[in-house]
């Protein structure tokens, strides 16, 4: 038995503009997630994570780092451990298999914080 676990992100479910290769790339390897969870079941099973904003690329200053973390429901980035957990809670969730978990502080969601208020 083993487990198996893929690290897309949220271009997966959304696609970036111009990130083509990218975007498709992680689709094509949530989709491949769940293909594999079907083909390698009962033995193995398959699940991706998907990290939202974790380390600032190099050329990031302060503003474009407060101005991603804003983005997010909980306001921050978030950290390798962060991610860290969640594929620990997939190697040790030994009946989950087939999903994929966004662990993203609420990025997906949070540009709607400013349309209520």
């Amino acid at each position: 038995e083993g487990a198996i676990v893929n690290i897309i992100d949220l271009s997966a479910y959304e696609p970036w503009p111009d990130y083509i290769a990218h975007s498709t790339g992680k689709a094509a390897l949530l989709a491949m997630t769940r293909q594999l969870a079907l083909e390698l079941a009962p033995a193995v099973r398959v699940n991706a994570v998907a990290p939202g904003p974790v380390l600032p690329p190099p050329d990031f200053d302060d503003a474009m780092i407060a101005r991603s973390a804003d983005k997010t429901l909980l306001n921050r980035w978030g950290t390798p451990e962060d991610i860290a957990e969640a594929v620990l809670l997939f190697v040790k969730a030994g009946y989950v298999t087939g999903e994929a978990l966004a662990v993203d502080g609420g990025k997906r969601f949070g540009h709607r914080k400013y349309e209520h208020g």
